[in-house]
């Protein structure tokens, strides 16, 4: 009887062994299909926010085309209009004027030229550089 009860014994422990590593694959079983189906949406996420910032880039593109032509005559215009006018805060001899002055020295007219002139150039020169690149 002693024999048939530790008989017993072993089988239910098998029994249970059995079970525990039943359930042990289930459970592995369905952490792999949880796995899967998460990076199966991460993939699928990082593939649709591809294809927005793809349709986005067409969309800018097409902006760029579309309006590059008004935007350096603009910038041309901006550049080129030049209106020579003494600014409101010009002091003479450290007093500001109530009244706008009408006169600068020669010597100053000539050095606010100079300045400007040498501004328009280099703005021109930026202007070329940025067609240059734009036409690339």
């Amino acid at each position: 009887m002693a024999s048939q009860s530790q008989g017993i014994q072993q089988l239910l422990q098998a029994e249970k062994q059995a079970s525990e590593v039943s359930e042990a694959r289930k459970r592995e079983k369905e952490f792999k299909a949880k796995e899967a189906a998460a990076l199966g949406s991460q993939g699928s996420c990082s593939s649709e926010v591809e294809k927005e910032t793809q349709e986005k880039m067409a969309i800018l593109q097409t902006y760029f085309q579309q309006n590059r032509g008004k935007v350096l005559d603009n910038l041309l215009a901006f550049v080129c209009d030049i209106r020579p006018e003494i600014h409101e805060n010009y002091r003479i001899n450290g007093q500001k004027k109530e009244t706008p002055v009408l006169w600068i020295s020669i010597v100053d007219a000539l050095t606010e030229y100079k300045a400007l002139a040498k501004l328009i150039s280099v703005l021109k020169k930026c202007i070329k550089l940025f067609l240059m690149l734009c036409n690339k």
